[in-house]
């Protein structure tokens, strides 16, 4: 048989957090937003943690679509403790029983079409959550992780070289792209006063950019169109100026972090979940060359732009402080992890 494609990944993530997957023995748990980036690494981290500790899960994933996603990744279909279940998370059919856990990580950005219908983003945000957490009340959930984004603190100002919890920014609300901000900000006051309502706790995760395997390589995220360029030999175009910084977690990081705010971290406060090194999108392009095909080239279309250079950099000092948690994997073997996983693209049935 051949060996899990993500085995390293996933054994990192279950030997960091295995404390906390016993204490989902024999549970009943929910996810939205399964089939996306985060969607994916959760399951495939709880069927992992599933059996190898024998936790006796029941899991089931909500899906627009389950079966576009099974011939994608047919793996998903034959573990018994996984159930997808065909819905939209504004009006999705709630299944039956009562459920201990559920991870809210619906949204609708994962596509360049998707990302550029306002509405559907904000009110995907909005009227799903609302619904989930009818779901959740209807069948007494008693712990809910709700993956916010960096999203609801707006523009970074280039004076604040890494974004806090305590920043009190916020989206611009009369431009159009302040939809996916506007909405995680909704939702977070959802979430929190129906936790104040009936008690559920509920935990904030609020997530900057990431990468790792499973990313597309065609959306409306930078690195994740770098690689897929570099990957089909083309030269990498940059859009931009190539002066603007990001920072980039990856996967088994981003999900280590998660379990951890999920069962250890303080109920109805937000913690930011993203790596705290900062690199210009010209040097996230330059390392995807590097990694791919030294010969390509970066080349940039934009005209440099007056002023400093715009920020998308969390602050992580909560996390770390609070919950020791850290970034483990550094973003050139990030990059290499994903890479090859795009290059085999090993999907065991």
């Amino acid at each position: 048989m051949l060996e899990h494609p993500l085995k390293r990944d996933l054994d990192s993530i279950l030997e960091a957090n295995e404390n906390s997957f016993l204490e989902l023995r024999g549970e009943r748990i929910f996810i939205s937003g399964a089939t996306g980036f985060i969607g994916k690494w959760l399951l495939e981290t709880l069927l992992w943690s599933n059996q190898k500790l024998a936790l006796n899960l029941s899991i089931t994933a909500l899906s627009r679509n389950p079966d576009i996603f099974l011939r994608s990744h047919p793996r998903f279909g034959v573990d018994a403790c996984l159930r997808l279940l065909r819905g939209d998370i504004r009006s999705f059919e709630f299944p039956k029983g009562t459920f201990s856990h559920v991870v809210h990580a619906a949204t609708d950005v994962g596509s360049v079409a998707a990302a550029a219908d306002h509405r559907n983003i904000f009110d995907v945000s909005v009227r799903g959550t609302q619904r989930l957490l009818e779901f959740c009340r209807e069948r007494s959930v008693a712990r809910l992780l709700f993956t916010s984004s960096g999203a609801v603190y707006g523009v970074q100002p280039p004076s604040l070289e890494h974004t806090p919890e305590t920043y009190l920014g916020a989206p611009d609300p009369t431009q159009l792209n302040s939809a996916y901000g506007e909405g995680k900000r909704v939702a977070e006051w959802l979430i929190c006063a129906e936790a104040a309502a009936t008690g559920m706790e509920s935990k904030i995760a609020r997530c900057y950019a990431f990468l790792g395997p499973y990313m597309e390589l065609d959306g409306p995220f930078a690195i994740g169109n770098f690689i897929g360029a570099a990957l089909a030999g083309r030269n990498l175009d940059i859009l931009g100026d190539g002066r603007p910084f990001r920072s980039y977690l990856y996967a088994s990081d981003l999900v280590e972090w998660l379990v951890t705010i999920f069962f250890q971290g303080k109920a109805n406060t937000p913690y930011n979940v993203g790596s705290e090194e900062p690199h210009t999108i010209l040097e996230v392009a330059e390392a995807v060359v590097k990694a791919v095909n030294p010969l390509l080239k970066c080349e940039i279309k934009g005209v440099n732009k007056n002023g400093p250079p715009g920020r998308y950099v969390p602050s992580a000092r909560k996390a770390r402080e609070e919950l020791g948690l850290m970034q483990k994997v550094p973003l050139p073997v990030g990059i290499e992890r994903t890479v090859n996983w795009h290059r085999t693209r090993i999907h065991q049935p």
